[in-house]
């Protein structure tokens, strides 16, 4: 039998507290939801509970800060507090409840469409000042649990093109991405722009191809991609629209070429090559490339653990150094962070730049200004630096059909003002 924590009893006490008193008070008014179960995990602080009505006859009890600091497992990772590096507890541990139970001011846990607030979350990482001070995991979720990443694998692909020129398998970004293609010639819908398009062009996602996956009438969106038996031929076969690196659209597509470069430039899997490159020298040993009779999907295929995905965020922040090893030239991880290209619409909320693969964003919470950048997947996948204060946070969901911008609306409400209000 495992044993019950202190906080794990305090919570059931809680819990039968709350059962007892409900019973000794007058039936709650029909706006007031029904019992929900509370899943808790075994590291989790349990949640204090939902505010009772105003006729309960005393407090739940409450548990004020979140005490627990990450175990230390010789991963590379130094552990420690939340107060030791100025985050206060008592927000982190709001943050909790909230996830568990929803938002206390509407008294519900439930949006008015039905969906339940800060749904979907599987796991949350936060790291600052190069220690890593929370790690808390969600709905049976656990540290050796394998998250598919879907779209930070295409800023896990810009490090490994990095890497390739860097050890001499590419020449440069400016080579021409359809030179590495010839077992697919003839190429259809072949012209002057296609020939021009560079490795940097796919970086920044200014290919010129029809390619689009925001627009359901784009002949490459991503859904019409994946149907097809062959998706680096269905990217090679599109039409080009305009000249390269004149616009930005988001395209899956065009990282899948990429992919599709790194496999015939260097000779190896992508697997094998991030494996050898990047995931063994940074501890990372656990990961997995799904991988196709074509190739590999460097466009959203990358499953990793969340600790492992912290560190890819801490070796950016650290100019492409994990532990004091080079292993990202510092150059390159310069040019990923900055601004390469211009977006015409502000997306995902924060977002309105983008590096080589990297989203780069601009918000501001109680009058401070922050410019972090992120590795971003589908449903709210995050790896996002926030580099003035020197920190990493990770999230991984299962909202790939529902709210992926939840992860944002938590740091802006919980993380972000734990950090600028500091520990008591």
């Amino acid at each position: 039998m495992k044993k019950i924590s202190y906080y794990a009893l305090l919570g059931l006490i809680a819990a039968l507290a709350g059962i007892w008193l409900t019973g000794c008070n007058a039936v709650p008014p029909a706006s007031q939801p029904s019992a929900t179960p509370v899943q808790l995990t075994k590291t989790s602080i349990p949640p204090t509970g939902t505010p009772t009505p105003e006729s309960t006859e005393a407090p739940l009890p409450t548990i004020a800060a979140y005490e627990i600091i990450p175990e230390s497992i010789n991963d590379g990772w130094e552990t420690g507090s939340l107060a030791s590096v100025d985050i206060n507890p008592v927000i982190i541990n709001d943050m909790l409840n909230h996830i568990y139970q929803g938002e206390y001011s509407t008294d519900s846990i439930f949006h008015e469409n039905g969906s339940v607030k800060y749904e979907g979350i599987h796991s949350i990482i936060i790291v600052k000042d190069g220690k890593l001070v929370f790690e808390e995991y969600f709905n049976l979720n656990e540290r050796e649990s394998k998250h598919d990443t879907h779209s930070v694998t295409k800023s896990v692909t810009s490090l490994l093109v990095g890497l390739a020129i860097e050890h001499g398998f590419l020449q440069s970004r400016d080579v021409k991405v359809f030179s590495y293609f010839p077992d697919y010639m003839p190429i259809f819908n072949w012209d002057e722009n296609k020939a021009s398009i560079t490795v940097e062009n796919l970086l920044t996602m200014s290919s010129g191809m029809d390619c689009d996956d925001s627009d359901p009438n784009s002949k490459g969106q991503q859904w019409k991609m994946y149907p097809t038996e062959d998706w680096l031929e269905f990217f090679i076969s599109l039409p080009s629209e305009r000249s390269p690196g004149k616009a930005f659209a988001y395209c899956s597509g065009g990282v899948i070429a990429l992919g599709g470069v790194l496999e015939r430039a260097t000779g190896m899997s992508i697997s094998d090559f991030s494996e050898q490159y990047l995931f063994e020298p940074m501890g990372i040993q656990d990961f997995t490339w799904i991988k196709y009779q074509w190739g590999t999907s460097t466009s959203g295929a990358l499953l990793l653990r969340p600790r492992d995905m912290a560190k890819l965020g801490q070796m950016m922040l650290d100019g492409g150094q994990w532990n004091g090893e080079q292993i990202v030239p510092r150059d390159w991880v310069r040019a990923s962070r900055a601004k390469q290209i211009e977006l015409k619409f502000k997306s995902r909320e924060w977002f309105d730049e983008y590096g080589y693969l990297w989203w780069r964003g601009n918000l501001e919470i109680q009058g401070s200004i922050y410019q972090p950048y992120a590795a971003w997947g589908l449903g709210g996948q995050l790896i996002v630096v926030f580099p003035k204060e020197d920190m990493v946070i990770v999230f991984t969901t299962g909202n790939e059909k529902g709210d992926g911008n939840i992860p944002l609306r938590i740091t802006e409400k919980f993380i972000l003002p734990a950090v600028l209000e500091g520990a008591p």
